[in-house]
């Protein structure tokens, strides 16, 4: 039998794959709780705003002019502002900052940080940003006095991996909302060491895997990839990409920790989104070093319905979010302009003897441009005790996904050491 990637590029050659950016489309399930800011939008306006917190401290700061959000995110004697500490400046920590900053109900206060250069990266970018009162910390020993600080309320975790257990652990002692970048942890018993200490201490726990806090998947990309046949899957590093991006990556060494690494991400980040539109898990997956660049490794998944996944993995892509999905397949949805959606037919030859049958192919990106704003304002929603958007909120849902996905990447790191052997898996 040809393989995936075989059978891809015969697709390839035959089918008209129209390039789709998801981007300008409607606001998908869960995610109302704010209007992002339209793209190619002028400069940003901002506005100095004073406002005295609960505890009586007169606070000035400059606040991006934006849409009013579908919820007052602002401080009440009820909902006071939400004080919030960043461990970590890496990956996604310049984000989390903007978003706090741009969140009219949160305010951060600390950013721990040993690093010097990303320090120094922190207090400039504050400064750009017009944050004040946030305190840069370089002392790893202050992480838990940090953490049981009365004026934070919610612990964003954004630094390594090796240091992830130790944090969200010291978030959690303190009884603080913990809201932690992915990966969670490396393997399955921190996960479920972290999610249980969360239950003794009567805290939330989240992590922004795909279809949980921030990311959501609008119907019809949920439709099409449950119709697909064949779903081929890459990062790109901007939405302009025509494909084939990190040209630059290094060769796979697969007993390093950074391709174990890349792995776990690629189970959290891509076979996670594809098992949350698809509601089902792989039964098998197989993973090697790509036959045309040493620096790519194929993920293949087979699920139970027999629709077939091959996801790219490159070292380093993991500070991207950015996804091109391709599908192909016979049971496609009959789609002509949905959503923004174009599908287009063409005829190929399926067979030895010549006959030919319908294929449709469709490619998009997925961009999670408000991923981050939204779990953030789901934190905030917990917090208050908004039940119409705290409710979304499920931690035992985590744990399980984190757990699946743990157990696919320690799959795919199995048959990658032996050579590509394809590996069946079993979830309970």
């Amino acid at each position: 039998m040809a393989s995936v990637d075989e059978r891809v590029q015969e697709m390839e050659k035959s089918v008209e794959v129209m390039n789709l950016d998801l981007n300008a489309s409607p606001t998908p399930v869960g995610r109302s709780l704010s209007e992002g800011k339209p793209r190619n939008s002028p400069t940003v306006t901002y506005v100095p705003v004073t406002y005295t917190t609960k505890s009586g401290e007169v606070v000035t700061t400059k606040k991006a002019l934006q849409h009013a959000p579908s919820f007052i995110l602002s401080e009440t004697p009820d909902a006071p502002t939400l004080g919030v500490a960043i461990l970590g400046y890496r990956r996604f920590g310049r984000k989390h900052l903007k978003d706090v900053f741009d969140n009219q109900a949160c305010r951060v206060h600390f950013i721990v940080e040993f690093d010097s250069q990303l320090a120094a990266q922190a207090r400039e970018d504050m400064k750009q940003m017009g944050v004040h009162g946030c305190e840069v910390i370089q002392d790893q020993s202050r992480v838990n006095a940090v953490c049981a600080d009365s004026k934070v309320a919610l612990v964003i975790v954004s630094c390594l991996i090796l240091r992830k257990k130790e944090y969200v652990t010291a978030a959690l002692k303190a009884r603080k909302i913990c809201l932690c970048d992915r990966p969670l942890a490396h393997n399955a018993q921190d996960v479920r060491e972290l999610f249980e200490l969360a239950r003794q201490n009567n805290c939330v726990l989240l992590t922004n895997l795909p279809g949980r806090p921030g990311k959501a998947f609008s119907p019809v990309v949920m439709s099409l990839m449950s119709s697909a046949s064949i779903i081929k899957l890459e990062r790109l590093e901007s939405p302009n990409s025509a494909g084939g991006d990190f040209a630059n990556a290094p060769a796979i060494d697969v007993k390093s920790e950074q391709t174990e690494a890349m792995l776990v991400d690629v189970a959290m980040h891509d076979i996670g989104a594809i098992n949350f539109c698809m509601c089902m898990r792989p039964v098998s997956v197989a993973a090697a070093v790509s036959p045309t660049s040493s620096g790519v490794v194929l993920v293949d998944c087979v699920y139970p319905n027999g629709a077939e996944v091959q996801v790219k993995g490159l070292v380093g892509q993991e500070e991207h979010d950015l996804q091109q999905f391709t599908l192909y397949g016979d049971r496609l949805s009959d789609m002509r302009r949905v959503d923004h959606m174009h599908v287009s037919d063409m005829r190929r030859q399926t067979s030895m003897s010549g006959d030919a049958a319908e294929v449709k192919g469709v490619r998009f990106n997925q961009v999670y441009h408000r991923a981050h704003r939204d779990a953030l304002e789901q934190a905030y929603a917990f917090s208050t005790g908004n039940k119409e958007h705290g409710q979304r909120v499920r931690p035992y849902l985590m744990e399980q996904a984190c757990l699946d996905n743990l157990r696919i990447a320690t799959a795919a790191i199995k048959s990658l050491r032996e050579g590509g052997k394809m590996v069946s898996l079993a979830y309970w």
